[in-house]
């Protein structure tokens, strides 16, 4: 050995509290020698991205997995359209083809495309880490499109006729219905909703740590809440994600919830707008921006909605709270120029 790698496994050893014998030296020089040789794995970029859901899988949620893997297989369709792809060659470039690739050849739309370069993101910022493997610092700058979330919801009224409205023979529907209207007034996610059991009420209220935050939260129940909770003993009547959403978009139009709003797409550049009625865009997900927004009309404060969601209050008034600003420039502009 030179006298400086000597000296510099020496320092090293020394730094970890342990005895620089000379047969220790030569053991740890020797030791770095063979890794240095090792050659690093030739994998493809489809093989790489195998390893790399299998190393997340217990780090990330089912959903968070799903979406990863949309984007693998978004990844290898593309390469069977064109090419096969070298983890050195995902440049900015690249990039931009691939976005482009998303919304003619698989017609995805802004937001989509948006969720599946930012996973691709993530998958890249594993890539660089791994040893051997030449992925070009572009990565990091890859756009992610996001248009302004539209933020659906029932009105106070509405929520009150779509829960009051006899469905008669029709039980899908009216299950999906009181699954909907327990959402809009705990303001539960349908992971959290499945969760509950009667052991976490106290005091009329419901305690819980949140699935996806891992917060604990604390929710009141009020009369509709408990009344749907007790006409199932307990035992609310889930169904899978696509059958409740189905079921409810049924029950919603049977009952007349039919309000016109304009929805806006994306394609691309292009902005697309639709006038349809509420209850082809309503989902499970919009009962918490129900809650939210009703909750704010009734007088709860944005900090109350963080105690009882576990959300955080940028994230509740970015997506959760449809009508805080509305009624807000509303009363402004009456205050100014009269009613």
């Amino acid at each position: 050995l030179k006298k400086e790698e000597i000296m510099t496994v020496v320092r090293h050893l020394i730094i970890q509290e342990t005895d620089p014998a000379p047969h220790l030296v030569k053991a740890w020089h020797s030791e770095q020698k063979k890794k240095s040789t090792v050659k690093p794995i030739a994998r493809s970029l489809n093989e790489w991205g195998d390893a790399w859901l299998q190393a997340m899988g217990s780090l990330r949620g089912h959903q968070t997995l799903k979406n990863y893997g949309v984007m693998l297989a978004h990844l290898a369709d593309y390469q069977t359209d064109h090419k096969r792809l070298k983890p050195e060659q995902l440049t900015n470039t690249w990039n931009e083809s691939f976005l482009q690739w998303l919304i003619d050849a698989r017609q995805l739309r802004e937001n989509s495309v948006g969720a599946v370069n930012k996973n691709l993101r993530q998958f890249c910022k594993w890539l660089s880490k791994q040893g051997g493997v030449q992925v070009p610092a572009d990565w990091q700058d890859f756009r992610v499109y996001a248009s302004p979330p539209q933020i659906f919801f029932l009105e106070i009224q509405e929520l009150e006729q779509f829960y009051h409205h006899d469905f008669g023979q029709y039980t899908g529907m009216a299950r999906a219905r009181d699954l909907f209207c327990f959402q809009a007034r705990t303001g539960q996610r349908i992971r959290d909703l499945k969760r509950t059991r009667d052991f976490m009420i106290m005091n009329n209220m419901i305690h819980m740590r949140a699935h996806k935050n891992r917060k604990d939260i604390v929710i009141p129940f009020n009369p509709m809440s408990r009344e749907i909770w007790e006409r199932y003993d307990g035992q609310l009547p889930f169904k899978s994600d696509q059958r409740y959403n189905r079921a409810l978009k049924d029950a919603l139009r049977t009952a007349g919830i039919d309000r016109t709003v304009e929805l806006v797409t994306y394609r691309g550049k292009d902005k697309i707008y639709e006038h349809v009625p509420l209850w082809q865009v309503i989902t499970n997900h919009d009962a918490i921006k129900t809650y939210c927004t009703n909750g704010i009309e009734l007088g709860m404060s944005v900090l109350d909605l963080v105690t009882i969601t576990g959300k955080t209050k940028r994230t509740l008034e970015n997506r959760y709270i449809g009508k805080s600003t509305e009624q807000s420039a509303f009363e402004s502009a009456k205050r100014a120029f009269g009613n």
